[in-house]
């Protein structure tokens, strides 16, 4: 399977990217590798903690039924 590439610039901190490039080297591994491992991690981490469409679907219903009493609540 061909992954499709797409160049983009950007900067990043002496030193963490003095550190990023010594465990590529330890690893063998291209700095692309890792920043694309780093950036994995960090959307997986992202949608493990939002809420499920059911869990939100759930909140809508019950936010509709209790309106008024949540409006009153807020006061």
């Amino acid at each position: 399977m061909s992954l499709h590439r797409e160049k983009f610039s950007t900067q990043m901190d002496s030193k963490l990217l003095s550190d990023l490039r010594r465990v590529a080297k330890q690893e063998g591994r291209q700095l692309q590798s890792l920043i694309e491992e780093a950036v994995e991690r960090l959307l997986t981490e992202k949608d493990k903690m939002r809420p499920s469409a059911d869990v939100i679907n759930k909140a809508q219903t019950a936010m509709d039924k209790y309106s008024d009493a949540l409006e009153y609540l807020a006061k």
